[in-house]
C-alpha cells in the first residue's frame, strides 16, 4: 500500500463501489524473510516502492464493471530486481554461498516478471482507434541496444502505415503466447561467437522442447543483425528463423542480414530489406512518408529547480564506485593502456569467469554545452517528457523518468557525438525547407548516386551526430524532434580481468583508448574510451563512480584438470588474467596437481611499452599459476616475432595439451587475419608435434571446433 497511495485509494474505493465480493491483495516486507533494508523494518515503505518498481510485486486494478477492467497503475519497470532481492536476506544468503544458483534464480526471475507485465500491459487494451488495424507483433533480441531501437523505429513505421503493432523482448513472451500470433517479425542479433542475447535465450529454449506444429498459422519473417567478422555470423537469425519454420511457422521471405562491416553498418542492410517485406505483407503506403519525423514525447517546460541532477539510469545497471583509473603504458607510448578497478563490495553485479563489464559512459558535459550553445539550445531548462499515445518510444520512456535539464538529457542519454547514419540523413532532409540547398544536399548524400560523398563527407570524416546537426543550419531539428531522431548511448563491454572467487568485491578491467585519424588526418578518439580518459580517480576529491551491468561471456570450459592454451594480443589478455586469477583460487582450494596446465601466449609491441601488467604476469608464471608462459614481442629486435611463431616453437606441449589431453584454445583480440594466423599456426603445430599430415592435422583442428574447445573472443 506505501508503494502509491494514490492508488491504494482508488483500489478501496473501486472496491467499496462494487456490487458483488472484492477482494484486496496487500504486498507487505514479511519479517520472516529477515528485511536487509539499511535503516531496518521502518523503511518497509521504501520496501514495498522498490517491490512494485522492479515488477516482484504488481501493482493494479481489475473492476469488471468498467469497459476495459484492468489498470495497471505500474506501467513500467523502473528499477533493476535484484536492487529488491537486496532487501531480503534469504537472497543475500543464496548470493554469498553459491552466485552461480543465485545468478540463474534471479535471471528466470526477471524473465517470469516480465512475462507476466506484457499480459497485463495486454490486458489494458487500447481504446484508441489503432486497435482496428492489422495485428503485427515485432519481437527483438538486442545485447547492448541498437536492436531495440531499430524495433522502436520500425514499429513507428508500422504504425503510420495503419498496423496495430506490438513490441516486446522475445523472452517477453511463451511458446504459448507466440502461437497466438498471427504476424511476426523478429529482429535479433548475434552476440560473440553465434551467442543469443540474453532477452531472447530463454524463447529460444522453449521452443526447442515445444511440440511439432506449435507455431502452425504464424506467417514471420526474420532480420538478423551481425558481424562478417564472427565466424557464426547472423547464426541467432538463422537458428530462429529455422525452429520456427520447423514448429510450423511460414517464413514470407529469406532472412535480412545486416552487416556491422558495411559502411553504414546494420542500416545498410535494413534498408535493403525493408522494401521487401512491405511489398511481401502488402503493405499500406505509409502517408506520412515525407513528413519530417514525428516526436515521440509530449515536452512540458517546467521550473528548473524542479529537474533531477541526471537521466535515470539505463535498467539492470549499477552505480559502483572506481577504486582505481591508472594508465598502465608509458606517457611518452602512442597508445593510452588503463587498468581500472571498480569496486563492488556488496556483489551488486555478480559475474562469471569470461563475461564482460557493461560500461554505460556519459558525454562531456562542457562538450555538450559548446554544442548547445552553437545550435542555440538552452542547457539549463527543464522538460517532463510524457510518451504519446502511438508512439513507440522505447528505452527512451524508460530513461526519461521525470523532470530533466537538457544538458543532462545530451549528457546521460542521447548520443550526439555518436556516428550519423543515411537513415538519420535522411530524417534530417524532412526538416529542411523543401528548395533549400541543406535538403536537396542531403538528399544526394543518402541516394545511390551520392555513396561517394557520404563516404567522403561524413564517414570519412568521422563526423558525429552534432558535427551534422551544425553543417546543415536550416535543417534544424527542434528538441522533440532530436529526442526522437538521436540514438540512446550503447553500453560498451569489456572483458573482466579478475575473478570473483579469488578477488570479491572487486572488477577489474584492461582499456586501450581507442584512437583514429580521420581522412584529413584528425585524431578522434572513440566515445567510450574518452570517458575512462576524463574518469580521473586522482584528482577526483570525491568518489568517482561509473554505471555498470554484466554482459554474459561467450568463452567455454572444460573440467578443471583439462589445459588452457590462451592466445591474445594487447588488451586481449584481460580474460586470461581472469582465468589465470581463477586457476589461482582453485589451486589454493585443491592443489596444483587437480588443476590443469595452462598456456599464455601473449603477443605485444615492445616489452617495456605495452607488455600488459607484464609484473603481473610475470609473477604468476613465477608461482606456476600460468605453468608455460611464452611472451612475444615483435618490435624489441631485428626480427618481428609473433605469437604464431612462438605457437610452432612449442609444437609438442601445443599438441600434448590440446590434441592428446584434448584442451581447450582461446583467442582473444582483433577480428581478421590475426585468427587465420593463430589457427594456422596450431594446425602447423599439430603436424609437427604430432608428426601428421596436413590432412591429418587440419581434421585434428576441425574437431577441436566441432567439439567447441575453441573459444574466440574477437572485436
Amino acid at each position: 500500500m506505501g508503494a502509491n497511495l494514490t492508488q491504494t485509494v482508488k483500489a478501496f474505493a473501486e472496491a467499496e463501489e462494487y456490487a458483488g465480493p472484492s477482494l484486496i491483495l496487500a504486498y507487505s516486507p514479511c519479517i520472516e524473510f529477515k528485511i536487509a533494508h539499511q535503516d531496518g523494518l521502518g523503511e518497509m515503505i521504501n520496501c514495498q516502492k522498490l517491490a512494485v518498481s522492479s515488477g516482484y510485486w504488481p501493482l493494479y486494478r481489475y473492476n469488471p464493471a468498467k469497459e476495459v477492467p484492468m489498470s495497471l497503475d505500474q506501467k513500467t519497470l523502473r528499477e533493476e530486481l535484484s536492487e529488491y532481492l537486496q532487501t531480503e536476506n534469504r537472497f543475500n544468503a543464496l548470493r554469498r554461498s553459491n552466485p552461480q544458483v543465485y545468478k540463474q534464480t534471479i535471471d528466470q526471475m526477471r524473465i517470469n516478471i516480465r512475462r507476466r507485465h506484457q499480459r497485463y500491459l495486454a490486458m489494458e487494451a487500447p481504446a484508441d482507434g489503432q486497435s482496428q488495424g492489422e495485428p503485427l507483433s515485432i519481437l527483438f533480441g538486442s545485447e547492448t541496444g541498437n536492436t531495440a531501437e531499430l524495433a522502436a523505429r520500425f514499429a513507428g513505421m508500422c504504425k503510420s502505415r495503419g498496423y496495430s503493432v506490438e513490441v516486446a523482448e522475445l523472452n517477453d513472451l511463451s511458446v504459448e503466447d507466440l502461437s497466438t500470433r498471427k504476424n511476426v517479425v523478429v529482429l535479433i542479433a548475434t552476440c560473440g561467437e553465434g551467442q543469443i542475447p540474453q532477452n531472447a535465450a530463454t524463447l529460444f529454449e522453449e521452443l526447442g522442447r515445444a511440440e511439432p506444429g506449435a507455431l502452425t498459422g504464424m506467417n514471420y519473417a526474420v532480420f538478423a543483425l551481425g558481424d562478417k567478422a564472427y565466424r557464426h555470423f547472423c547464426s541467432a537469425g538463422s537458428d530462429y528463423d529455422k525452429k520456427m519454420s520447423e514448429l510450423g511457422a511460414t517464413p514470407l521471405m529469406d532472412m535480412g542480414i545486416g552487416d556491422d562491416k558495411d559502411e553504414d553498418k546494420f542500416e545498410t542492410g535494413f534498408e535493403q530489406w525493408l522494401p521487401s517485406w512491405l511489398k511481401e505483407v502488402d503493405a499500406p503506403a505509409d502517408p506520412k512518408e515525407n513528413d519530417p519525423p514525428a516526436p515521440l514525447f509530449n515536452l512540458e517546460q517546467v521550473d528548473p529547480k524542479e529537474a533531477l541532477s541526471e537521466i535515470a539510469r539505463p535498467a539492470a545497471s549499477r552505480r559502483l564506485e572506481v577504486g582505481f583509473n591508472k594508465r598502465i603504458s608509458p606517457a611518452d607510448y602512442e597508445y593510452s593502456i588503463r587498468h581500472i578497478k571498480v569496486m563492488d563490495p556488496d556483489n551488486q553485479l555478480p559475474y562469471l569467469l569470461g563475461d564482460a563489464l557493461a560500461v554505460h559512459w556519459r558525454n562531456d558535459e562542457p562538450r555538450v554545452r559548446e554544442f548547445l550553445t552553437a545550435y542555440r539550445l538552452n542547457g539549463d531548462e527543464a522538460f517532463i517528457a510524457t510518451p504519446l499515445p502511438d508512439a513507440s518510444a522505447g528505452v527512451k520512456a524508460e530513461r526519461l523518468e521525470g523532470a530533466f535539464t537538457v544538458v543532462s538529457l545530451f549528457r546521460d542519454m542521447l548520443d550526439v557525438f555518436g556516428r550519423p547514419s543515411k537513415n538519420f540523413l535522411k530524417g534530417l532532409s524532412k526538416v529542411a525547407p523543401e528548395d533549400s540547398s541543406d535538403r536537396k544536399h542531403l538528399e544526394y548524400l543518402v541516394s545511390d548516386a551520392g555513396k561517394q560523398a557520404f563516404t567522403d563527407e561524413i564517414a570519412g570524416q568521422s563526423l558525429t551526430f552534432a558535427d551534422v546537426l551544425l553543417k546543415f543550419p536550416s535543417a534544424r531539428p527542434d528538441l522533440n524532434q532530436l529526442i526522437t531522431m538521436l540514438p540512446v548511448m550503447k553500453p560498451r563491454l569489456y572483458t573482466i580481468a579478475s575473478s570473483t572467487r579469488l578477488t570479491p568485491g572487486a572488477v577489474e578491467l584492461t582499456v586501450i583508448t581507442n584512437t583514429w585519424d580521420n581522412n584529413s588526418g584528425v585524431e578522434k578518439t572513440g566515445s567510450c574510451t574518452d570517458f575512462f580518459e576524463r574518469l580521473d580517480t586522482d584528482k577526483n576529491s570525491g568518489s568517482v563512480t561509473m554505471d555498470c551491468s554484466i554482459s554474459p561471456g561467450s568463452f567455454q570450459f572444460g573440467d578443471t584438470d583439462v589445459p588452457m592454451v590462451m592466445t591474445g594480443t594487447g588488451t586481449g589478455v584481460a580474460p586470461f588474467l581472469a582465468f589465470a586469477k581463477e586457476r589461482e583460487w582453485y589451486v589454493n582450494k585443491s592443489g596444483p596437481e587437480k588443476a590443469g596446465e595452462m598456456w599464455l601466449f601473449f603477443g605485444c609491441r615492445n616489452r617495456t611499452k605495452d607488455y600488459i601488467l607484464g609484473d603481473e604476469v610475470e609473477e604468476l608464471a613465477s608461482r606456476n599459476i600460468i605453468t608455460h608462459l611464452r611472451p612475444a614481442f615483435s618490435r624489441d629486435g631485428p626480427k618481428k616475432v609473433y605469437i604464431q611463431d612462438k605457437i610452432k616453437e612449442d609444437a609438442d606441449g601445443v599438441y600434448n595439451a590440446l590434441v592428446t589431453k584434448k584442451g581447450y584454445l582461446y583467442l582473444c583480440g582483433q577480428a581478421g587475419d590475426r585468427e587465420k594466423d593463430v589457427l594456422d599456426a596450431v594446425t602447423t603445430a599439430f603436424k609437427l608435434g604430432g608428426k601428421l599430415s596436413q590432412e591429418e592435422a587440419q581434421k585434428e583442428m576441425d574437431n577441436l571446433i566441432e567439439e567447441g574447445r575453441y573459444c574466440p573472443e574477437l572485436y
